[in-house]
């Protein structure tokens, strides 16, 4: 508790490949003995490689100078919406 406020965590799960994203975020919140909450949601993020099982997510050396399939449109913003709501 923090100045009169109880910490809760939550976590969306959008489908993507790899579960290290989750996987860490328990690991986090078991630690500080803080309650967590995962949210299955569907988004429609179509083309990328992060959600799509046709697509192998690439590796990059450098910066991309094209947007990398990996994007997300307004992956964030749409992620804070959720919480908020």
């Amino acid at each position: 508790m923090l100045k009169g406020y109880k910490c809760t965590c939550l976590m969306l799960d959008c489908g993507q490949k790899h579960s290290k994203e989750i996987l860490s975020s328990v690991k986090i919140t078991k630690s500080v003995k803080t309650e967590y909450s995962i949210i299955k949601i569907n988004l429609p993020w179509f083309g990328d490689s992060l959600t799509s099982k046709n697509k192998k997510i690439p590796v990059h050396k450098h910066l991309p100078k094209t947007i990398p399939s990996t994007y997300a449109p307004r992956r964030n913003i749409n992620f804070l919406s959720y919480a908020l709501s």
